[in-house]
């Protein structure tokens, strides 16, 4: 039995291993229609969606363009008509 508990724990640090290794190519190589690789991050993150998740993402990366970004958004909700109308 010592055998089979070694050989267990042997297959489960392999498996662990080969996940941890191939599980970013894999993704990578699949239709970009599937997003495994942003449904990856967003589990990783432990955020509800992908919108939560690109949040926090940008967040992080660039705190100063984040912030500014929302800085706008108010700006560009209350003149909605107007940046329409500047976009056509």
């Amino acid at each position: 039995t010592r055998w089979l508990y070694i050989a267990g724990g042997g297959g489960l640090a392999l498996g662990l291993l080969l996940y941890a290794v191939l599980a970013d190519p894999i993704a990578r190589v699949t239709p970009d229609s599937w997003r495994w690789p942003e449904r990856m991050a967003t589990r990783t993150l432990g955020e509800p969606s992908l919108w939560d998740a690109g949040h926090r993402l940008m967040q992080t990366a660039a705190p100063e363009s984040w912030g500014l970004i929302v800085a706008a958004s108010p700006l560009a909700d209350g003149n909605r008509e107007a940046v329409q109308a500047c976009r056509e």
